[in-house]
């Protein structure tokens, strides 16, 4: 990570500090950590396919939304980006 960082740092800034430093953020998205037991098991059996149903794409973007809400380094993202 601090190789990335200060890769990152000489892109934008070249050889000089960058006043505002680059963060990570390592959010992990999984839907092994659903605590809805009966829609992990759901979602976990679905094909990895580009042809799902409109009711599965409605159910994953939803599982999507209670992992990003219950992570701890996500939701320090926001508040760090506001």
């Amino acid at each position: 990570v601090v190789r990335w960082k200060n890769e990152i740092s000489i892109a934008r800034c070249g050889k000089t500090n960058c006043e505002n430093d680059v963060d990570f953020y390592f959010v992990n998205v999984s839907l092994a950590n659903l605590k809805n037991v009966r829609e992990r098991k759901f979602l976990q059996q679905l094909p990895t396919t580009f042809s799902l149903m409109p009711d599965e794409v409605g159910r994953l973007i939803q599982a999507a939304d209670v992992l990003l809400k219950d992570s701890k380094p996500f939701q320090k993202f926001l508040r760090d980006v506001r």
